[in-house]
């Protein structure tokens, strides 16, 4: 499939550049996100350009994985989102996500994954999306709530970490048919962190 451009309000999501490198780079130095987000620890420059150039063409080419560029109405990078086939030849798809620390707190994330789940279902890429986030993570646990995504337990995660662990998480999913904040009454399962 070839990349597609989507867009919100106030926000537009694309296939990250060269121009993002060092913004991808700097926000990956910050241990909120590392905590969180199984991105290589040292990140760094030559991490970014492999995943932009090597890894998001390959994702899209083989149908297998969506990366964008989360981009602010100025067009600043602010994070990325992704939709990743869940093990090979499967129909559903795991959505992750992650904002740089200055553009936290605004709804982008909600706002950037509501038009992903949108067009995902769709264009019928997908009809089941799961979402996981390592247990305490509770940024991630508002945006699947807003989407409306089904809490389903804490498990280990589907996802290898950097470390090699499968550390804990919770596990969330949502399909098409789903009404959007229908299944808000099944996150009150959810012990706190």
């Amino acid at each position: 499939m070839q990349p597609v451009l989507l867009t919100t309000t106030r926000l537009s999501l694309s296939v990250p550049t060269a121009a993002d490198v060092e913004a991808m780079t700097g926000y990956c130095q910050d241990p909120d996100l590392t905590r969180y987000v199984p991105v290589p620890v040292p990140y760094t420059e030559d991490s970014a350009r492999f995943f932009i150039e090597k890894l998001i063409p390959a994702g899209w080419a083989s149908d297998n994985e969506y990366n964008w560029a989360i981009r602010a109405q100025n067009g600043e990078f602010a994070g990325m989102l992704g939709a990743r086939r869940t093990a090979p030849d499967a129909a559903s798809f795991d959505l992750g996500l992650w904002l740089g620390a200055p553009h936290r707190g605004r709804g982008y994330a909600t706002e950037a994954a509501l038009v992903v789940v949108a067009w995902l279902f769709d264009e019928n890429v997908t009809s089941r999306l799961t979402w996981e986030a390592i247990v305490g993570n509770g940024a991630s646990i508002q945006v699947a709530r807003k989407l409306g995504f089904r809490f389903t337990g804490t498990r280990a995660s589907a996802g290898e970490f950097r470390d090699g662990s499968h550390p804990p998480c919770w596990h969330a999913e949502l399909d098409a048919a789903d009404e959007r904040g229908a299944n808000a009454d099944s996150w009150q399962a959810l012990e706190p962190a």
